[in-house]
């Protein structure tokens, strides 16, 4: 009877052994692990900083490392994008080893803001990783594609500073009278220009073949100065019959006067207009203000479909922008759009298109720009500081002379010009700007 006792008294603490067992066993709940993001870089940069990086190389690798294994099925272009500063995707190589992803882009532009996204990445237990969005910007000063001549004015003296940093539309040593070299806006621009607003002259020669192109560009930063007592002559290439940007002599309007190809159908091969920016606000639909602010009484000419106003409610006018202070300006033609625009300081100022124009004006069959100058090589040359080049002058008028000191000579700086044949775009026109400014 003991041996009984004792037999149930062992199966009865098996039992319930085995019962506490079972039930702390039935209590244990398995961890989940949220798919993440660990870390993400390019090189040295680390884009979960606090700040976005801003010196990034144009060629890299983002690398971005996960919590767990990443499905290489759901890696794609469509869910892993670099999209540019235009909102546009650029084209990249992607990759996956067990849980790091690569991204490998090339030849980004320097000084430009570019964001990472990564949408839709599966993890290989059937997970998605939260959704991803980091910034950077590459190193350096934004520049567009398409630029055929560049001068920074960057070296030990005027003649290593003036050679074209893109093309061979170097500046003619023997031509350079009183340029000399002055520090530029900021460390950033380096050297520019300066002249004297008398004597001061330049020149390139062949820039006529920088302007017989359908689509045209050409920026620069300039500062005049404002004691100079006539206008500004910034610089030129057989005046208006190739183009020539100017600053009035009471600081209150600037322009690019350039000569325009025509059509078959025109009754001549070529004519020059203006893209003149006075800053009333007037178009072909409103009338503007003058530069004392007050209102204007007619509407602007037929084919000027944007003038920025920056004469009323005591904006000052065109003048501030340009007397004693550094502007950026950008003047562009689309020979697909007939739109000649002009952007001052990141922003666009002036625009008119040549599809407006009055009914059998030749002006409607625009195709592009041409230089329409004198044929031979001293007078097809680019001048610096002054409408038209110094020898040769297809504008015979005493004005227009440059061996005249009290002609309308540029008296100020001036600094990285560039001529594309192709047309700066409204946001790359305010990214120059700002990498610059």
């Amino acid at each position: 009877m003991q041996k009984t006792n004792v037999l149930w008294k062992s199966i009865l603490v098996v039992v319930i052994t085995t019962g506490i067992t079972l039930y702390i066993s039935s209590c244990k709940k398995e961890v989940v692990i949220d798919p993440a993001l660990n870390t993400i870089t390019i090189g040295s940069f680390d884009l979960n900083g606090v700040t976005a990086a801003s010196t990034v190389p144009v060629n890299g690798t983002v690398t971005a490392t996960f919590n767990k294994d990443i499905d290489v099925s759901s890696v794609n272009s469509t869910n892993i994008t670099v999209i540019d500063y235009g909102d546009k995707p650029i084209s990249t190589s992607l990759s996956v080893s067990g849980s790091t992803l690569s991204i490998v882009f090339a030849n980004l532009f320097t000084g430009a803001g570019y964001t990472i996204g990564i949408t839709n990445l599966k993890t290989t237990d059937g997970g998605t990783f939260p959704t991803i969005t980091r910034k950077f910007a590459t190193t350096g000063t934004f520049a567009p594609s398409g630029v055929v001549a560049f001068w920074d004015f960057e070296g030990a003296d005027i003649s290593a500073a003036s050679k074209d940093k893109v093309g061979s539309y170097n500046v003619d040593p023997a031509s350079v009278v009183d340029v000399t070299l002055a520090a530029s806006k900021n460390d950033i621009l380096g050297k520019a220009a300066s002249f004297n607003g008398s004597t001061s002259y330049a020149d390139i020669p062949n820039a006529d073949q920088l302007m017989n192109t359908k689509d045209f560009t050409i920026s620069f930063w300039v500062k005049g100065d404002g004691t100079n007592t006539h206008g500004n002559f910034v610089l030129g290439i057989a005046g208006w019959y190739g183009f020539q940007f100017e600053i009035a002599g009471d600081w209150t309007w600037v322009k690019l006067a350039t000569q325009y190809a025509y059509g078959a159908t025109a009754k001549v091969t070529s004519g020059s207009e203006d893209n003149w920016w006075i800053g009333s606000g007037s178009t072909k639909d409103v009338a503007g203000y003058n530069p004392d602010g007050t209102k204007q009484t007619d509407k602007g000419w037929q084919g000027w479909t944007f003038n920025k106003d920056v004469n009323s409610n005591n904006q000052g006018g065109v003048t501030k922008l340009f007397k004693n202070t550094w502007a950026h300006v950008v003047c562009t033609y689309e020979s697909s759009t007939k739109l000649a625009t002009m952007y001052v300081n990141g922003e666009k100022v002036k625009q008119h298109d040549f599809n407006l124009w009055p009914a059998g004006d030749d002006k409607l069959t625009v195709t592009g720009l041409k230089y329409a100058g004198g044929t031979t090589d001293a007078a097809k040359r680019l001048a610096l500081g002054f409408i038209q080049a110094k020898n040769d002058r297809f504008i015979t008028d005493s004005w227009a002379d440059a061996s005249v000191t009290t002609n309308n000579h540029f008296k100020g700086l001036l600094d990285n010009i560039r001529i594309f044949t192709v047309v700066v775009t409204a946001d790359q026109a305010k990214l120059m700007y700002d990498s610059e400014k």
